[in-house]
C-alpha cells in the first residue's frame, strides 16, 4: 500500500457493483470528473471516454443556460444574460480531456503502459504528508475551497458546481481506498489461512491430531477433523514409502 501511485492504478479498477450500486456510483464518477481533470496528471484513458467529456461540457452549458433563465409575473421566460463561466469552465475541461486522451493513447501505442482506469497522479504528491491522505483528503479538499472562493467572489453557480464535484471526488477517492484496503486484508488472511493448514499437517504428522485455539491459528477455526487430520497424516506417510502400492480397490496405500 505504500508503494508509489499503487492505489491510483490497481485500486482504481471498477467494482463489481450492480444494479442501483452502479448507477450512483456512475453518476457520482460523472460529478467528480469535472474537478479531477484539472487536479491531477494522467488520467487514466478509459476515465476520459468521450460520453464523459462531451456530456460534461455539455451539462455545464446546460446549467449555464438555465441559469440565465427567469420567469416574469405574467409566466414569460426572459433571458437575462448569465456569466457564461460555465460554458468556458466546461469548454476548457472538454478541450483538456481529449488533449489527455490523446496523450495516454499516444502513450500505449508507444509501448508505455499505464493503467487505463487510473485516477492519476496528484500535483501535492511533494508535501511531507502520507500519500493515501493527499489523494484522499488534500485533493477533494483544495477542490472545495476553490468553488467556496468562487461562491463568495460572486460566481455563485461555479462555485456549488464545483463544490458539489469535491464533494463527489471525495467519494470517489474514499471508495478506491476501501477497495484496495479490502484487497490487501485478504491477502492477508490467505497468508494466516495457508500457514494455518500447513501447521497442521505438519502437527498431525508428529503427533495425534488435537484441537487448536482460535490463539494459536489466528483468530480461525480451521475446520478440520482430529479422525480426518490423522488419515490426511497417514496416508501421506504411505505415499512416501518407496514400495508402497495403492490398493485396486481404494486406491489408498496399504
Amino acid at each position: 500500500m505504500n508503494q508509489k501511485n499503487s492505489n491510483r492504478q490497481i485500486g482504481a479498477l471498477p467494482g463489481k457493483i450492480t444494479g442501483a450500486g452502479q448507477t450512483a456510483a456512475f453518476f457520482i464518477m460523472f460529478i467528480a470528473l469535472l474537478v479531477m481533470l484539472p487536479l491531477r496528471r494522467k488520467l487514466g484513458f478509459r476515465k476520459l471516454t468521450y460520453g464523459a467529456l462531451f456530456g460534461g461540457a455539455f451539462v455545464l452549458y446546460l446549467l449555464d443556460s438555465l441559469s440565465g433563465l427567469r420567469i416574469t409575473l405574467f409566466g414569460g421566460v426572459v433571458h437575462s444574460g448569465g456569466h457564461g463561466l460555465l460554458t468556458y469552465y466546461g469548454l476548457g475541461f472538454l478541450i483538456l480531456g481529449l488533449w489527455e486522451r490523446h496523450r495516454r493513447w499516444a502513450e500505449l501505442k508507444r509501448g508505455e503502459f499505464w493503467h487505463t482506469y487510473s485516477h492519476g497522479i496528484s500535483y501535492l504528491e511533494f508535501l511531507p504528508l502520507r500519500r493515501d491522505w493527499i489523494y484522499r483528503n488534500m485533493d477533494p479538499a483544495i477542490a472545495f475551497l476553490a468553488g467556496l472562493w468562487l461562491r463568495n467572489l460572486g460566481f455563485a453557480l461555479l462555485g456549488i458546481v464545483v463544490m458539489t464535484s469535491a464533494v463527489c471526488f471525495r467519494i470517489v477517492e474514499e471508495q478506491v481506498h476501501q477497495r484496495q484496503l479490502e484487497e490487501d486484508l485478504d491477502a492477508c488472511d490467505g497468508i494466516i489461512e495457508a500457514n494455518t493448514r500447513a501447521q497442521m499437517m505438519q502437527r498431525a504428522d508428529a503427533q495425534p491430531a488435537s484441537p487448536h485455539s482460535m490463539r494459536e491459528t489466528g483468530g480461525i477455526s480451521t475446520g478440520a477433523d482430529a479422525g480426518l487430520a490423522e488419515q490426511i497424516a497417514k496416508r501421506r506417510k504411505q505415499a512416501e514409502r518407496p514400495d508402497g502400492l495403492a490398493s485396486p480397490d481404494t486406491g489408498v496405500y496399504q
